[in-house]
């Protein structure tokens, strides 16, 4: 890891996104000043990576990944029926419908 990048982190309880303003090694595990939350420090066993669902929702958002057209009808026959209320004051969920077919696309 160097100073810039993006880094993912849990501290009590919270899940923050940031970038890595200035990093510190002490008796060999780095420390990483947040740029953003510049008052916290993280230590690399509160970095989190892509098996962390929050991250999974936050990068599938922003990478792209060649599929099949297939795949993608696959998804949307079997899953579509899932974001869509058939009632007159509910809204189709098509926010949810894209970040869980992206997710679906880059890790499934």
């Amino acid at each position: 890891m160097k100073i810039g990048d993006r880094i993912f982190y849990q501290k009590d309880g919270e899940f923050y996104i940031d970038r890595i303003a200035d990093i510190e090694t002490i008796n060999g595990k780095s420390i990483y000043e947040p740029k953003y939350n510049d008052w916290l420090c993280v230590t690399e066993d509160e970095l989190l990576d892509e098996s962390d669902e929050r991250v999974r929702d936050y990068m599938c958002l922003r990478k792209d990944k060649m599929v099949k057209l297939s795949d993608i009808r696959r998804w949307l026959e079997y899953y579509a029926r899932t974001y869509y209320e058939a009632d007159t004051w509910s809204l189709f969920k098509s926010d949810e419908m894209i970040k869980d077919l992206c997710k679906a696309m880059l890790y499934k």
